[in-house]
């Protein structure tokens, strides 16, 4: 089973977008996903189920079993541990192996933690169960400065984290990128782009399927960017 979290310490991003996608193309490639949503905006979990009676609150405050809040989806290789904003009043005292502790009693393919665009103790646990840190970045200087924060961080917590940095939302390949990517040179941390398209909120506005003809192109980037990151880094764990 392998652990990824999709991660910054700054917001808007791109990283449940990214997240949702990464979990759907892996689901329809035949794998068992369980989404977990640790953001308190539950936009993760707004985008596959409206039903948050149990949630990941309910499960780190001992309130029930997370193979009691796991919720089936319409397809059959994803599930997901809802969000809730009650999350936000037990953020900061969560222990650092709570979640690792709840995951040892689950068994799927890939679980893929969507985080908040903050920093604290759920975060700590977070990165700590982790076998995989992306980190969804945008092209601007204080973009910048939050990937190497947000990886200076992670390094602390574990220092045997992959981490693989991707540049989100890129209309092109430009000289913006390639001095990006100059300016992370030395953070030893895998750095990939992913490009925008306007198809990517229509899939998860209908829920579609990549498969279908009008996201051909958005599964083309998609496959690119998980075998290069996804499957790439989580192999490099073992």
């Amino acid at each position: 089973m392998k652990i990824i979290s999709f991660y910054n310490a700054k917001g808007g991003t791109g990283k449940t977008s990214l997240c949702y996608l990464s979990g759907l193309y892996l689901a329809e490639k035949g794998n068992k996903v369980l989404f977990v949503d640790l953001d308190s905006q539950c936009s993760l979990t707004g985008a596959i189920t409206e039903n948050r009676e149990n949630n990941i609150f309910q499960v780190l405050s001992s309130q029930i079993k997370i193979t009691e809040s796991i919720q089936k989806t319409e397809n059959p290789n994803i599930d997901i541990l809802p969000g809730t904003i009650q999350i936000l009043k037990i953020q900061n005292s969560v222990l650092h192996n709570s979640l690792e502790k709840q995951f040892n009693q689950l068994n799927y393919d890939f679980v893929l933690l969507d985080c908040p665009p903050s920093y604290h103790n759920l975060i700590v646990s977070a990165i700590y169960t982790s076998d995989l840190l992306v980190i969804p970045s945008l092209l601007s200087l204080f973009d910048v400065e939050s990937v190497i924060f947000t990886l200076n961080e992670a390094r602390d917590i574990k220092a045997n984290l992959n981490t693989s940095i991707v540049l989100n939302r890129i209309n092109k390949n430009t000289k913006e990128v390639d001095e990006y990517m100059e300016m992370l040179q030395d953070t030893d941390a895998n750095i990939n782009t992913f490009r925008n398209d306007i198809s990517v909120r229509r899939v998860i506005d209908r829920k579609d399927s990549l498969e279908l003809k009008r996201n051909l192109k958005l599964l083309t980037q998609l496959e690119d960017f998980i075998n290069s990151t996804l499957l790439k880094q989580s192999e490099a764990s073992e």
